[in-house]
């Protein structure tokens, strides 16, 4: 699981200095020390300057020196058998590449582990003091607790971060968001270096649909025809769709639900029309009791690639999406302009519902009640 190792002991002065400043900021000698929240600014005058021509040792060693321009984080921990130890984490934000800890003092037991999917825990096999090991940031690791007393295990740990990234192929990342901030997006930019014989092949106006687990108990519905929704539904249904809309770039304050309502399929013959829903901004079929969904997306060109396509079926430009695949307690959430029908051979009932954004400077008003539609309802045009 390492990328790069070797030992290296620190000089005795940077690390009696080291051991001074952390006697003098330790203040809960029950909880492992660690200056991670303190942005470095405890030890930056001393660990900057030799930790940075460590880093630019391993970057050159993995061959990412000259094609990438980056940052990096640096943190100091301490441990011993009379404090807590690290649980299990991970670095990785979305900019990271790479994590390093270095091992200034070691404890007898091997302390630092690696999760593999089964949860077994990989030990790395060095380390002694001096120990220096990078392995890939979204790799899960933990510390075990250090057992023999009057031993303390003492780290230098760092995150490299890219700012940019050249690779061999013409392609230039780069990437916008802060990294210091857990709530800012982080969003990488792919540029592409065309010759003149390069042929690039982009797919433009692209129609983000969302696909999501229900956990259905949670959704409580009255079973009149029109009802009051409970606020526990109307509140879980929001963070779930939320949690998705939220990773759009485009972004707003709340959501207000316009309409739910359930759609009951009673025979094989029931079915939907080809329809938008209008005023709305977004929507969702969460599919309820039927064994499988039947739901058909309509190419919002369909109109000018039938006519002005090679063929009658476009393998690369196709005229309809079937999401046949979703079975009870899925949910696909979708912009309510994308046109969608449903074709008849389904029984079972789904659960629909529009929902309206808002920004800090406009109002909109939701209804918050249930519809239940009869069988007649489940096939209309």
């Amino acid at each position: 699981m390492l990328i790069w190792s070797d030992n290296k002991k620190l000089p005795q002065s940077l690390h009696d200095e080291l051991i001074n400043r952390i006697h003098e900021n330790y203040k809960n000698k029950e909880e492992f020390f660690s200056s991670y929240h303190e942005s470095g600014e405890i030890f930056a005058d001393i660990i900057v300057p030799y930790y940075g021509n460590l880093i630019e040792e391993i970057m050159k060693d993995l061959g990412l020196w000259s094609r990438t321009q980056y940052e990096y984080n640096l943190w100091v921990q301490m441990y011993n058998s009379e404090t807590t130890t690290h649980d299990i984490h991970e670095h990785f934000t979305g900019r990271e590449i790479i994590s390093f800890n270095h091992i200034i003092d070691a404890s007898n037991n091997k302390c630092f582990y690696f999760l593999n999917d089964n949860g077994d825990k990989i030990y790395p096999e060095h380390q002694d003091s001096g120990d220096i090991f990078a392995w890939s940031p979204w790799l899960v690791h933990g510390v075990d607790k250090v057992k023999e007393p009057n031993t303390t295990r003492l780290i230098v740990a760092g995150n490299v971060w890219l700012n940019r990234y050249d690779a061999p192929n013409a392609r230039t990342l780069t990437c916008s968001g802060n990294i210091n901030n857990d709530h800012e997006d982080v969003i990488w930019n792919v540029t592409y270096k065309r010759e003149q014989n390069d042929i690039v092949k982009r797919d433009l106006f692209s129609v983000p649909v969302f696909e999501l687990k229900v956990d259905l108990d949670k959704l409580i519905l009255p079973s009149a025809e029109v009802a009051p929704i409970p606020d526990t539904t109307l509140q879980y249904l929001s963070s779930l769709v939320s949690s998705a809309l939220n990773t759009l770039q485009d972004k707003f304050d709340t959501l207000e639900f316009d309409m739910i309502w359930r759609n009951n399929y009673k025979t094989k013959s029931d079915y939907q029309g080809y329809h938008i829903h209008a005023k709305t901004h977004w929507s969702f079929i969460i599919y309820e009791s039927v064994e499988r969904s039947r739901t058909v997306f309509c190419n919002p060109s369909h109109k000018e690639v039938q006519n002005q396509s090679l063929y009658e079926s476009s393998l690369d430009m196709p005229l309809t999406y079937h999401a046949d695949y979703f079975k009870s307690g899925d949910m696909i959430l979708f912009p309510s302009w994308l046109a969608h029908h449903v074709p008849a051979g389904n029984l079972g009932t789904t659960i629909s519902g529009n929902i309206i954004l808002k920004s800090n400077n406009q109002k909109t008003s939701g209804a918050k009640y249930c519809q239940t539609y009869s069988n007649q309802d489940s096939h209309y045009m």
